[in-house]
């Protein structure tokens, strides 16, 4: 008899264990692809791959467009503040620029120039959930006009 308490125990013990790993403590990976179109001549392309692990996330966002030389890659390391039922948060984060690249067409590099001023300083910044069902989360990120869909790799 104590040999199947002590069994149904463990069991118990292994079952939650594996539901607290995979709920708390396992790496989360989502991605977006964004197309920016500013005129037929002129489209940029941004593909971002997020991570995140309790409230701590990490963003690589790489940009190609007509107006730089290469890809351009972004790192943003931050967290998660606060939120609330209504789906607002509050993240914290700083950006740096992993690899420099040539501006080629100064008149088409705004947004570009944008991103690259973005690494200057730490933000903060409140973001809306719009939309969250089957692992894809749609965010208002209350700034230039900007909705973002992310969805898992699962």
């Amino acid at each position: 008899m104590r040999a199947i308490i002590f069994i149904t125990f463990n069991l118990l013990v292994l079952i939650f264990i594996l539901v607290y790993e995979k709920k708390y403590l396992s790496t989360e990976d989502y991605y977006a692809s964004i197309y920016v179109i500013e005129n037929k001549n002129n489209v940029s392309h941004i593909k971002i791959a997020s991570s995140s692990k309790n409230s701590k996330f990490n963003s690589l966002t790489y940009f190609k467009s007509p107006a730089i030389s290469d890809v351009a890659i972004f790192n943003s390391q931050g967290d998660i503040r606060s939120g609330d039922v209504d789906g607002d948060y509050i993240i914290r984060y700083n950006m740096s620029e992993n690899n420099s690249v040539s501006i080629v067409e100064l008149d088409k590099a705004e947004l570009y120039l944008r991103l690259k001023a973005r690494t200057a300083f730490d933000h903060e910044e409140t973001i809306k959930l719009l939309y969250s069902e089957n692992d894809v989360y749609i965010f208002d990120m209350q700034r230039n006009n900007n909705i973002i869909m992310y969805s898992s790799n699962k």
